[in-house]
């Protein structure tokens, strides 16, 4: 029997210029068994640093058919990142920028199991609502509550994979502000939180100050030392 598409993020791939470097960095914050089927460390291509692609973390979706899905993003304003591409097992891949600016490959690869590992996607972009669209009508994402944190946090638009899930993250307008990019942010779990920043900041990299949330858990977004951006995530 065919596997049921998830129409979800399935895996995160860190795309860097320094592969052993970017291993050392995050072994500390995360832990050595970080890396597998689901959390890929790969190489980011040469000719993608041409064109001025900064090393980042991809977030993969699992579509039915990558060509039909791609056809349909694009119908609503996403851009293409190069031609599709399938490998010597069947498996159909493309990169876009999505309508709201942030980068994502779709692809028909079959899922691994999930290791719990990112916990939160957050997705900056300049309008929530608009942003927030394509991810209903082509993936079926549901939308729950819509939260205003104020002019330095921002208006966030929560969502759930299905109508059976909790929250898996929040889509927001914080790129309105200058400094912050339009990406997606994934988040990853850790125990303790200001432990973790610490590391990461010995390791050479960047961390925002922690926002506490209402139910209790605290986050900070990070860049590596080569600058990919990431979130940690403590629940209580």
């Amino acid at each position: 029997a065919r596997p049921v598409t998830l129409h979800r993020f399935v895996r995160y791939q860190l795309l860097t210029p320094d592969v052993p470097a970017a291993r050392a960095v995050y072994t500390q914050p995360l832990g050595p068994d970080l890396w597998g089927e689901d959390v890929r460390l790969s190489t980011l291509p040469e000719q993608a640093r041409a064109r001025g692609a900064r090393p980042h973390f991809r977030g993969h979706l699992a579509v039915d058919d990558v060509e039909l899905a791609l056809t349909a993003w694009c119908a609503r304003g996403a851009t293409p990142l190069g031609p599709l591409v399938r490998d010597a097992a069947g498996v159909v891949r493309s990169g876009l920028r999505e309508p709201a600016g942030a980068v994502l490959s779709l692809s028909s690869e079959p899922a691994p199991p999930s290791r719990g590992l990112v916990v939160w996607h957050a997705l900056h972009a300049t309008n929530e609502t608009q942003a927030f669209a394509p991810y209903r009508e082509l993936l079926g994402w549901v939308p729950l509550a819509r939260r205003d944190l104020g002019a330095e946090q921002g208006v966030h638009q929560l969502f759930a994979w299905d109508d059976e899930g909790p929250a898996r993250g929040s889509v927001s307008n914080l790129a309105l502000r200058p400094e912050v990019h339009r990406q997606w942010l994934f988040f990853f779990a850790v125990s303790d939180l200001e432990r973790s920043l610490a590391a990461v900041r010995e390791a050479g990299g960047l961390t925002l100050p922690p926002v506490h949330f209402e139910d209790g858990r605290l986050a900070a977004g990070c860049d590596d030392p080569q600058g990919a951006a990431f979130g940690l995530l403590q629940t209580p």
